[in-house]
């Protein structure tokens, strides 16, 4: 078990830790903007790119949540993070890479899941939370 330390980084400075296991799944990948591809008939491959940021993707796979850390989870992320309109960090875990290399912090990040938290908290026994957290940064 690790704790896993979230903290708003916008109007205020609220945390949330909870105590779980980062899985094997969890993951991160990037998306540039503002750049286009088109394949022409005659078999040219041309690019525009406007030099749009990189933004990395990630999904915190998170097992054996208690109860009580799970609510304060779901309750940190509805009211101190109102999903996507706050910003945030997540604590760097011991040998875990989350978007921006091993043991590092990461910063400034917004929960990727939308306006909603539909199969983000899921039970996996009576009383314990399994969370697929979704995050995205801008590189």
């Amino acid at each position: 078990m690790i704790t896993l330390t979230l903290s708003q980084t916008d109007n205020g400075s609220t945390a949330v830790a909870v105590s779980c296991n980062i899985v094997y799944g969890s993951d991160f990948w990037d998306e540039t903007l503002n750049q286009e591809e088109l394949l022409t008939v005659d078999g040219v491959d041309v690019v525009q790119d406007s030099g749009g940021p990189i933004i990395t993707h990630g999904v915190l796979m998170l097992k054996n949540l208690s109860y009580a850390d799970g609510i304060a989870l779901m309750g940190w992320l509805r009211s101190n993070i109102k999903f996507a309109y706050n910003r945030f960090s997540i604590s760097a875990v011991t040998n875990t890479d989350l978007g921006k290399g091993k043991n590092t912090i990461v910063t400034n990040c917004r929960y990727d899941g939308g306006q909603t938290m539909n199969g983000i908290f899921s039970f996996t026994a009576p009383g314990i939370f399994s969370v697929n957290f979704p995050y995205r940064f801008v590189r």
